[in-house]
């Protein structure tokens, strides 16, 4: 059999959305997946999809490499070199889904089989969770993380029509793959070409595919707060499959979904964003609700059209167009679905006493105008901005400028991301939505704007606001004022270990960490089994007396009251008030020694100190335990110490 030719970029099959498979086990399944087999087993590569063969099916395949024991994938960031010592084991993927994606995101160089020769770094999720279903119609659930975890993300967008260089932040990032040492170095050798049922179901096995859920993050706020959840959950007990009772308002225990914080989470994750100002006082930090504040870097054109679109008109609402492609077209593009005849050109010439002999600029000139048209008029709409991952052709963003619409180029795809948060935009990925006769850009696609305004840092930096609109969902930035650059950085990173702080919380809310609220909590819960276990008089009195222990160092700690300003919307921290006011007030046992002990105004509450101190705890804990059986034994048989 022949081996397929993989598409290139540019090629229409590489855009689409692909279709789901109806029937991962029939034999055109497997057929095909032996056709993306044979293409690997003639070039080097991790993975190819579906799409890549001109097959819009959600439909590919990924390869590992066995080792030798001891042998192990280079860490991700590096250069990962295949040669044709190594054996390459392919997995079949049929219908992928992701579930669940890490907070944190590595970039690494990756390359493609459809756009050779070229190389980009690429950020990507370092874990994910992902199900699929095998060429046996078997359901995979599987956690990959680095390497994996990458080829997976990779693949996967080719299923959604997006292609690495989708991906980058910075076009510089782009570079020639001989750049690159040892990426992508020779091809492997694949085996049972024409058995791919069992050439693939020899790779689910190691480490990489399949990660226990308590997974060691890399961050050492994360990896805190991922030990004190761990050993908070012990000491809580176990509260049903998978969920965590909380008491309410009224005392009823109610259940909190984890998907339902893994969604908060990510939502703040995606609708919380940092902006630094040096240059001003720390006291003028702020944070602004339903509005983005974006450090993007405008030409001094549309800077100044802003600030005279702001000083002209009261209100600057209207709505925004988001693409993540380019919008530099030719005059022989044909994709946007414009026909520039010959008759039309010659009537045109007439028109305007020209030659007939036309170029390629006017053609491209006729081209953008009809472009520029269609964005204006949009039926029940009134675009003001046009945001572009992409570049925009200068002509098309002076055309729009005089028509009263600012665009804006180079926007990256975070802030590409935040503003789709903010307005509910849809992105478009293709200019094919601006053709005359295209149905997919009307006024539902588009996001709604509030004011956009121009901002002044502290240090002369220029940064734009934009407030949301009808449709905007919970977007919120933070700006952070400092006197200069050097306390200005050291203010970010406590900013965003906060946000980490937040999220994990939110995430996983076991852990309660800082000001005292792990105390808190454990105190509350471990009342709360006692008085359902009914303990004998002794052991009521020792967990009393630990609890009132715990709930010493929080009020030595003196905690601030949870302020609801920003934080609506969340039940977690709802029931972490209501723990505080249940919890109970009586003094006893140790705090007299905890007053005279601790200072309260030197006491500080350190969450990694804390998981580190939780850990030996329950570890001497349970020496101790098993100390006291045996002590009691002993005088329970009258048996003398020795």
């Amino acid at each position: 059999m022949a081996v397929d030719k993989v598409r290139l970029l540019g090629d229409k099959a590489l855009r689409e959305i692909s279709s789901k498979v109806t029937s991962p086990s029939a034999p055109a399944t497997r057929r095909l997946c032996n056709r993306l087999l044979k293409i690997v087993g003639s070039q080097p590569g991790f993975g190819i999809s579906a799409p890549q063969i001109g097959i819009n099916d959600r439909v590919f395949i990924m390869g590992r490499p066995r080792m030798p024991a001891g042998k192990e994938l280079k860490q991700i960031g590096k250069s990962i070199r295949v040669t044709p010592s190594w054996d390459l084991a392919f997995i079949a993927v049929v219908n992928p889904v992701v579930t669940a994606v890490s907070t944190e995101v590595e970039a690494s160089y990756e390359s493609c089989l459809s756009l050779p020769g070229v190389a980009a770094l690429v950020p990507r999720h370092t874990w994910i969770e992902v199900e699929f279903k095998d060429l046996e119609g078997t359901s995979i659930k599987r956690r990959l993380r680095n390497h994996p975890a990458r080829v997976f993300q990779h693949e996967y967008d080719h299923l959604e029509g997006i292609m690495f260089t989708d991906r980058i932040l910075d076009t510089c990032d782009i570079v020639a793959e001989s750049f690159v040492s040892g990426f992508h170095e020779n091809g492997a050798p694949v085996e049972d070409l024409d058995d791919p049922v069992a050439a693939m179901k020899a790779a689910t096995a190691g480490s990489d595919y399949d990660v226990p859920p308590d997974v060691q993050r890399e961050s050492e706020i994360l990896a805190a707060a991922s030990r004190l959840s761990t050993l908070a959950r012990r000491c809580f007990g176990p509260a049903g499959a998978g969920e965590w009772m909380g008491p309410d308002a009224n005392g009823v225990k109610s259940n909190c979904s984890p998907t339902v914080l893994a969604r908060a989470a990510s939502r703040i994750s995606s609708g919380l964003k940092l902006v630094v100002n040096p240059g001003e006082p720390v006291l003028a930090s702020r944070a602004l609700r339903s509005e983005l504040v974006l450090d993007i870097p405008l030409a001094p054109a549309i800077w100044n059209r802003l600030a005279q679109y702001q000083r002209e008109h009261s209100s600057s609402a209207g709505h925004v167009i988001l693409f993540s492609t380019s919008l530099l077209l030719s005059g022989d593009e044909v994709d946007v679905g414009f026909a520039l005849t010959t008759e039309s050109y010659e009537s045109s010439a007439a028109a305007n006493q020209r030659s007939t002999e036309w170029t390629a600029r006017d053609a491209e000139t006729k081209l953008l105008a009809k472009l520029a048209d269609r964005i204006v008029n949009i039926p029940g709409a009134e675009v003001r901005y046009v945001f572009s991952q992409r570049l925009i052709h200068p002509w098309l963003r002076m055309h729009l400028l005089e028509r009263g619409i600012i665009a804006v180029e180079r926007v990256s795809a975070t802030h590409l991301a935040a503003v789709q948060e903010l307005t509910g935009a849809h992105v478009f990925r293709s200019a094919a939505v601006l053709a005359a006769g295209s149905s997919a850009l009307d006024v539902t696609h588009l996001g709604n704007v509030g004011a956009v305004e121009v901002l002044r840092s502290g240090s002369g930096k220029r940064l734009l606001r934009v407030q949301a609109g009808s449709r905007g969902a919970r977007v919120a930035s933070v700006v952070l004022c400092a006197p200069d650059e050097a306390a200005a950085d050291e203010l970010r990173v406590v900013a965003q270990r906060a946000i980490v702080m937040l999220k994990a919380f939110v995430h996983n809310p076991f852990a309660l960490l800082g000001a005292g609220a792990t105390e808190l909590a454990l105190a509350t819960r471990l009342r709360q089994v006692w008085a359902k276990e009914a303990p004998t008089a002794a052991h009521a009195s020792s967990a009393d007396i630990l609890a009132s222990a715990l709930e010493s160092v929080v009020r030595a700690l003196q905690p601030a009251p949870v302020s609801s300003g920003g934080l609506t919307g969340f039940d977690v921290l709802d029931e972490l008030m209501d723990c505080k006011n249940n919890a109970s007030k009586v003094a006893r046992g140790w705090d007299p020694l905890l007053e005279r002990c601790i200072n309260p105004q030197t006491v500080l509450d350190s969450g990694p100190a804390k998981a580190h101190a939780l850990q030996v705890g329950v570890q001497t804990a349970i020496v101790l335990f098993g100390i006291g059986s045996i002590i009691i034994e002993d005088m329970s048989s009258d048996a003398r110490p020795r």
